[in-house]
C-alpha cells in the first residue's frame, strides 16, 4: 500500500477515529469504496496494536452513528499487510439511499457523498435525487427530509376510533419504510406537516366579515380546522311562523355533507410534491375548493361523472378510509353529486393541467325560490330547477298565516319570506332580509 496515496474509492486511517462513519456514509451514497484502518494518508501500513477492540469499536460506531441501517452493505474485517494487521471496512452502494449522520440529521451536512478523494456534504438537490433513485419517485412513499416527527394529533384520532398507531401500525400503513425511517406520508399526518389548507371568507355582505383561516398541523387538525372554520359561517336556518319555531329541522345554505366530502377530497388527491396550499374560499352563493393537481394518469374528466375512483395517494386515502372519513367504495365527486340530487342547482367541478376546482352553490336560496300548496293549502318547499318528483318535503302546519319567517341561527339577520296571497293556489314569495329585533 506503500505506493497509494487516498483516492476516490480508498480511504486511509492511521488510527480509529470517529471519522471512519462520515468515509462510510459517503460511499453507501456514493458508489462503495474501502476504508483501510492502520494505514496512514500516504499509504504506509503502520498497524494496529489491538486490532480486535477497534474493530469493535468500527462496528458499533456504524451500528449507533448512521441512519438507516447500513450494516448490511458493511463489511469489517482484519486483514494483514506488510506483516501487520489493519482493519478494513468494505462499504457497497446502500440500497436506502440518502444515508446521513445521525448527530447531523437528514440534511447537507449530515449526507455526505464522495467527490474525488473527499466526503463531503451534498447538496438539497442530491438528497432530492437520492430519494428519488432509491422511492421511484412516488412522493407518499419517498422518505421524509424531516425525520424529528411527532404523532400527537393522529394518535389522539386514532385513540378516539379505539385503534392503535405503534410502530407495527406506521409500517402497516406506510408511515415508515422498510430501513424504518419515516415516509413523506409520516409527515403529512405528523404534527409537524407544513402543507396547509386556506379558508378564505370573501363574502362582503353586512352578515359576515371577510377572514382568513389556517389550520395548521396534521392533516387531521387541518381537516378538523376548515370544516370548523366553514360550519361557522355556513350559516343554519330553521323555520318558524309569527316568531314561534315549528320545525326541528335545520337548514344549511351549503349541505355540509357535500362540503366535508369536498375537503377530504381536495385533501387525499392533493399533489404535495409542491408546497401550494389547498384554498377554499366561501362566498354568499358559493364556495370553492381548489387544489393542486390534475387528473391522475389514466382518468379523464368525462370519467368523473361515472363515480370512477383514483387516488393521487393510495397510502393517505387507505388511511382515510381505515378513519372512516372515506367509505371504502371512495364515492368522492360522484357523492358529493348524489347529496345535491333535488337541491336545483348543480356542484361544478374544473380541470386545468395543475389544479382541480369543486364549487359548491348556496342551495338553500334555492328552496325559496318557488312555493307549490297542495289542495289542503298545505304549503311546501321544494327545489325550482329540474326537481324529481320524489324529492322529500316538509309540510309548514295546516294553514300558513300571512308571515313565516325562516331565521338565521347565531346571526343577527333574518331571511323573511312573506305569502302575498297565503290561500291561492300558487303563493308568490318575496325574500328581505331584515334585523332582528
Amino acid at each position: 500500500m506503500s505506493d497509494k496515496f487516498e483516492e476516490k474509492n480508498v480511504v486511509y486511517k492511521s488510527e480509529y477515529t470517529d471519522k471512519i462513519r462520515r468515509a462510510v456514509v459517503a460511499f453507501a451514497n456514493s458508489d462503495g469504496g474501502k476504508i483501510y484502518v492502520g494505514v496512514d494518508d500516504f499509504g504506509q501500513v503502520v498497524g494496529l496494536s489491538d486490532v480486535e477492540d477497534v474493530r469493535r469499536r468500527v462496528v458499533k460506531l456504524i451500528q449507533d452513528g448512521i441512519s438507516p441501517d447500513v450494516t448490511p452493505y458493511v463489511e469489517c474485517a482484519i486483514e494483514r499487510a506488510e506483516g501487520k494487521r489493519v482493519v478494513a471496512v468494505e462499504v457497497s452502494r446502500g440500497a436506502g439511499r440518502p444515508y446521513w449522520l445521525n448527530d447531523a440529521g437528514l440534511n447537507p451536512n449530515g449526507v455526505l457523498v464522495r467527490s474525488d478523494a473527499a466526503s463531503v456534504p451534498s447538496t438539497p438537490r442530491e438528497i432530492a435525487r437520492l430519494i428519488d433513485e432509491t422511492s421511484g419517485g412516488d412522493y407518499e412513499t419517498s422518505r421524509s427530509i424531516d425525520q424529528n416527527l411527532t404523532f400527537q394529533e393522529a394518535t389522539e384520532v386514532f385513540k378516539r376510533r379505539n385503534m392503535r398507531l405503534d410502530r407495527q401500525d406506521l409500517l402497516e400503513l406506510g408511515l415508515v419504510d422498510a430501513w424504518g425511517t419515516y415516509t413523506n406520508l409520516a409527515y403529512l399526518l405528523s404534527d409537524q406537516c407544513d402543507p396547509t389548507i386556506k379558508v378564505a371568507i370573501e363574502t362582503d355582505d353586512s352578515v359576515r366579515s371577510r377572514e382568513i383561516v389556517e389550520p395548521r398541523g396534521s392533516l387531521f387538525a387541518q381537516l378538523d380546522g376548515a370544516i370548523a372554520a366553514l360550519d361557522r359561517f355556513n350559516r343554519k336556518f330553521v323555520k318558524t311562523l309569527d316568531g314561534r319555531e315549528i320545525s326541528a329541522r335545520e337548514y344549511r345554505e351549503f349541505p355540509a355533507e357535500a362540503l366535508n366530502e369536498a375537503i377530504v377530497n381536495a385533501i387525499v388527491c392533493r399533489d404535495y410534491s409542491k408546497p401550494i396550499s389547498t384554498l377554499i374560499r366561501l362566498y354568499a352563493d358559493r364556495v370553492e375548493i381548489l387544489s393542486y393537481g390534475a387528473l391522475v394518469d389514466g382518468i379523464d374528466a368525462k370519467d368523473l361523472p361515472l363515480g370512477v375512483s383514483a387516488s393521487r395517494n393510495p397510502k393517505l386515502a387507505g388511511v382515510f378510509r381505515r378513519l372512516r372519513y372515506i367509505d371504502s367504495l371512495g364515492q368522492g365527486l360522484a357523492g358529493i353529486r348524489k347529496i345535491y340530487q333535488g337541491s336545483g342547482v348543480e356542484p361544478k367541478f374544473e380541470i386545468s393541467d395543475n389544479f382541480f376546482r369543486v364549487t359548491l352553490f348556496n342551495a338553500f336560496e334555492r328552496r325559496l325560490e318557488r312555493v307549490v300548496v297542495s289542495e289542503e293549502a298545505k304549503p311546501r318547499f321544494v327545489p325550482v330547477v329540474d326537481a324529481p318528483a320524489t324529492v322529500a318535503s316538509q309540510t309548514f302546519v295546516p294553514e300558513l298565516t300571512e308571515r313565516t319567517n325562516v331565521v338565521a341561527i347565531g346571526t343577527d339577520k333574518a331571511l323573511t319570506v312573506i305569502a302575498d296571497n297565503p290561500t291561492s293556489g300558487a303563493v308568490k314569495f318575496r325574500r328581505e332580509r331584515r334585523y332582528r329585533d
